[in-house]
Order: structure tokens, then C-alpha cells, then sequence
């Protein structure tokens, strides 16, 4: 526990053993991030997203996504393109849609460690730029639903 608590230095180097998710939730708690594990053994952590991290012991990974919403307004081929314009400009996380249900997430290779600030840091970075590609994303779909109303006023 001591070492968690030298977080703000941005010295603390996490080893592969020490990335779980209980010490991963106390990491976040220090860091003003509101975090807890849930019934699936997920981080969950509540800033303007919730965001839900899996730490994969087989793969050394670490997971993070973010449910944003369902999209039911616009066909789904529509939607689709507009996500991969919307993934296209941005590399550091990725849309994708399961069902209706859109979402963004990322991986955080945590193979030999990683500095707990870079832990903090990846979920922060998350959050900016899933703003970013929502925005992208709205552009596509209400271009989209414009051309639509115009085609049907003629």
C-alpha cells in the first residue's frame, strides 16, 4: 500500500504480479477517480463516463471501455460507416457497435509493468477521446438524417 501512496511523485512502476484489479481500484480512488470492482471482477470507475477495465491475466492486457448509448434511428450499415470514418481519424481507442449498443474501448498492454501514472493517464486519455470520436460519429449520422429530411421534402 505504501507504494500507492507515492503516486503523485509519477515514479511508481507497477510489475506485471501488482497489475490487478483490486490494487488497480485503489490506484484510481488516489487519483480522485471514484472506482470500485464489480460482480464480474471489472473495474468500474465513474468520471464523465463510467468505464468499465478488465485486467486479463492470460493475455496481459488491460481493457478499458466505455458503454455510450444504443443507436436505433439510423440503419445500421449507416452507422457502421460512420464508425469506421470516425475510428479512421482517431487511433488511440476504437467505436464499435455490438447489437445497437455503441461503445468505445482500448487495450493497455501491461506485459514486464507499467507506471501506475500511465495506468490514470490511458483512462483519462479514454474519456477525451471518445469525446472526439462521438463527435465525428454525430457529424456522420446527422449529415446523414439531413440529406434524409431533404430527399423527403422534395
Amino acid at each position: 500500500m505504501d507504494k500507492l501512496n507515492r503516486i503523485s511523485e509519477g515514479f511508481e512502476f507497477l510489475s506485471e504480479e501488482e497489475i490487478t484489479a483490486e490494487r488497480l481500484s485503489t490506484l484510481f480512488n488516489l487519483a480522485y477517480l471514484p472506482a470500485k470492482i464489480d460482480e464480474d471482477n471489472d473495474i468500474v470507475v465513474r468520471d464523465e463516463y463510467t468505464v468499465f477495465i478488465n485486467v486479463s491475466d492470460r493475455a496481459k492486457v488491460l481493457w478499458y471501455r466505455i458503454y455510450l448509448e444504443e443507436i436505433t434511428d439510423t440503419p445500421r450499415e449507416i452507422v457502421e460507416s460512420a464508425i469506421v470514418n470516425a475510428n479512421s481519424q482517431v487511433v488511440f481507442a476504437n467505436l464499435q457497435l455490438v447489437e445497437n449498443t455503441l461503445y468505445s474501448d482500448m487495450f493497455l498492454d501491461y506485459r514486464n509493468g507499467l507506471p501506475a501514472h500511465t495506468i490514470v493517464f490511458s483512462l483519462r486519455r479514454l474519456i477525451s477521446v471518445t469525446n472526439t470520436l462521438l463527435s465525428v460519429l454525430r457529424e456522420s449520422l446527422d449529415a446523414y438524417h439531413r440529406g434524409n429530411t431533404d430527399e423527403g421534402d422534395s
